[in-house]
């Protein structure tokens, strides 16, 4: 009998029943709640693998909130972070087409703008009409009284829905105490209209932290809790039969001992995960004899831990001094920890990190590795301990002077990290340095990146993050005369921000459009942010506002010229032409997209031993949408030239960039040179393979 039996296999038939639902296009929500320890990862892992099975044919994704490091809350100031994980998650999923892998990054990365670029790019039309006729088709759905959801749960609604239309989901979000008041805001607007959305929503919660933290997610379960919109899951200690059961799983020869499975309950408390851990105790120093016996006063024995925390400490003898440390060292970074930053503290390269690391692993399943995936920015090998008592247990071993040394050498570098790294990537590690800055006692540095993950959070406009950011921001350290009045502007600019959240189009534009006002204090406006607002301008192109698209665009040139570089510049002049052109304002299309490569030549002409990376994105964004200008102008000979030239650099070009020019080269010449055209494309189908577009690459 499994640990399964011991949890329950009614709340796996009813996970079917909702399965079943599903194939019918009925979507549910599933709350599950219990206390650390009482199995909620498990339950999520078994509905995880229930839902991946060929009876239901839905897609599962399981991801799990931000926990706090030390005594730091991120997950609160990080805007949809886990709604965020599970698309990243759905993005890497194999089953999906090229075509939706596009349409799942269009506003995601620094490239979304690249399947805007061309008519003749074969998913671009596709795509954006699909999406844009979709966003019209999903109104019939959307619940009224929402009438003020912030954009970005607005736009993680939508997209998530239009996913699911293509391919049923279940997505999975473990520690949901830790969400954000966004992403329980996505979750109340997936409530209004669940049964209309073919998606199952399971999260799982401790009461007792959503109550003593006034969390939203306690109004959230308050208000449908007497609807019946959603399925609760209330997992309890175990009984003294499930505790039987789950020792004779564990322990071989185990014969029925009621005073045994007694004492586990008066230890536990019937928490599971406590008695699974004194059951690993009792593997390697069983109580009973060979034959599952008990000794009448085998209570009385050496043998018998006194605690939980002991029966861990002898499971662990066998590890060395230097082991245990290392994983010490481990836990300073979070329940989850990379080979990248523990090299550093470790002060050694990374392969031999990694063996230490596996070495560990094999003795002991205290950590496990999940593989390769981005943190910081970068690529690289990252592990979680299997359970929050492992981290905590480790955690607490350090001294305050081993914690306080430890936290600071890894905020310091991610600063590092953070200072090298495009904006996008600043908005993911900003949250970090602020924790770990804030546990090293670096009280500036913590709040110099919360006011910057508060300038993140605005794009996503919803309130509710900011406050919870100033509120941390507020409770950080012991403010002195001095530091309250240089933080006047600080908390004036939390204000204005939170007065700010969700304006209309005009709104958006006019503050695009306004600089700094004269007379207003410092920090009052959020500083220029070429990535963020380069979004704005492709969020109108999606909407079909192209002549906003277009002014927006133009409007971000003249008021922050100063700003931006030259490659910045050209991008939105690209835009710009490339808005008109879908407007069929031919005039204002040559014109911008001329004046996208005119910034560049003349740039080009006033540098020397420069990087040629920006040059060269800029240029392939701008030379491709002139191209398609011309070829859709009827100048195909012109618009070949300007590709061909472009395709002459290829080997400095970003692999999406090689890709949209070559189809969109092969598609140009395929109606008068197929033969010509067929080069093209079979190198396109090359870098289709390199990005791992599977399905494009077939159907090119």
């Amino acid at each position: 009998m499994s640990k399964e039996t011991a949890v329950g296999n009614e709340n796996q038939n009813n996970f079917k029943k909702h399965l079943a639902n599903l194939k019918s296009g009925i979507g549910s929500i599933v709350c599950i709640s219990g206390e650390q320890a009482y199995g909620k990862t498990y339950l999520m892992q078994q509905f995880e693998t229930l839902s991946s099975g060929r009876e239901y044919e839905a897609i599962p994704v399981l991801v799990e909130c931000q926990t706090p490091i030390g005594n730091f809350s991120l997950g609160n100031i990080q805007p949809l972070l886990p709604f965020t994980k599970a698309i990243i998650k759905l993005n890497e999923n194999k089953e999906f087409s090229a075509k939706k892998l596009l349409a799942l990054n269009i506003g995601m990365t620094a490239l979304a703008s690249i399947p805007l670029i061309g008519d003749v790019f074969y998913a671009t039309k596709e795509i954006t009409r699909d999406l844009r006729q979709y966003k019209n088709d999903i109104k019939a759905r959307e619940v009224q009284s929402k009438t003020h959801v912030s954009s970005g749960s607005a736009e993680y609604y939508e997209k998530i829905c239009f996913i699911a239309d293509k391919k049923h989901l279940v997505i999975l979000i473990d520690d949901f105490h830790y969400a954000d008041a966004q992403s329980i805001e996505l979750l109340d607007l997936f409530a209004g209209n669940i049964s209309k959305i073919p998606v199952i929503i399971v999260v799982s919660y401790r009461k007792s932290v959503i109550q003593s933290h006034a969390s939203p997610l306690h109004g959230f379960i308050r208000k449908y809790i007497e609807t019946g919109k959603f399925d609760e899951i209330e997992l309890e200690p175990l009984s003294i039969g499930q505790v039987g059961l789950l020792c004779k799983s564990k322990l071989p020869a185990y014969i029925q001992n009621r005073k045994f499975e007694g004492w586990l309950i008066e230890q536990s408390l019937g928490v599971p995960g406590v008695i699974i851990e004194y059951l690993k105790y009792f593997i390697n120093n069983p109580p009973m004899r060979a034959d599952g016996t008990f000794n009448e006063d085998f209570l009385d024995t050496k043998f018998m831990p006194s605690s939980v925390h002991n029966a861990f400490s002898q499971t662990i003898e066998k590890l060395s001094d230097e082991e245990r440390n290392t994983l010490a060292v481990c836990s300073a970074e979070g329940r989850e920890f990379t080979s990248l930053v523990v090299s550093e503290l470790l002060k050694c390269d990374v392969l031999t990190t990694i063996k230490k690391l596996r070495s560990l692993q094999h003795k002991t399943d205290i950590f496990k590795s999940i593989g390769a995936h981005f943190r910081y920015g970068v690529k690289t090998t990252v592990y979680r301990f299997t359970q929050a008592f492992y981290h905590s247990y480790f955690e607490k071993t350090l001294e305050y002077e081993e914690h306080v040394a430890l936290h600071g050498q890894i905020a310091a570098l991610l600063k590092t990290k953070y200072n090298e790294s495009d904006e996008m990537i600043r908005e993911e590690i900003a949250p970090f340095i602020a924790a770990h800055s804030a546990e090293a006692g670096d009280d500036s540095t913590a709040k110099e990146m919360l006011l910057a993950s508060a300038q993140y959070a605005q794009k996503y406009g919803n309130a509710d993050v900011i406050k919870e950011t100033y509120d941390t921001f507020s409770n950080i350290g012991t403010k002195t005369t001095q530091e309250n009045e240089n933080s006047e502007a600080d908390n004036l600019f939390f204000s204005e921000v939170i007065k700010s959240m969700e304006p209309s189009y005009e709104n958006s534009l006019q503050e695009l459009q306004d600089g700094n006002e004269e007379g207003k204090p410092t920090g009052t406006k959020i500083d220029f942010e070429f990535s963020s607002s380069r979004k704005a301008v492709i969020k109108e192109f999606l909407a079909g506002h192209f002549e906003q698209a277009a002014e927006l665009a133009l409007a971000l040139i003249t008021n922050h010229n100063d700003a931006m570089n030259p490659y910045e510049k050209s991008q939105l002049f690209s835009f710009a032409g490339r808005a008109y052109s879908e407007s069929e304002n031919w005039q204002d299309a040559e014109r911008y997209c001329t004046e996208a490569l005119s910034v560049l030549e003349e740039n080009n002409s006033q540098s020397v031993n420069q990087d040629i990376r920006p040059a060269l994105f800029a240029e392939s964004l701008a030379a491709n949408a002139i191209a398609v200008l011309r070829a859709t102008r009827g100048s195909r000979g012109e618009s070949l030239e300007i590709l061909r030239k472009l395709a002459s650099k290829s080997d400095n070009l970003a692999t999406e960039l090689q890709l949209l020019t070559m189809i969109n080269i092969g598609n140009i010449l395929e109606n008068n040179d197929p033969l010509e055209a067929r080069k093209y494309i079979t190198a396109a189908k090359e870098i289709s393979n390199k990005l791992n577009f599977s399905t494009l690459s077939a159907e090119i």
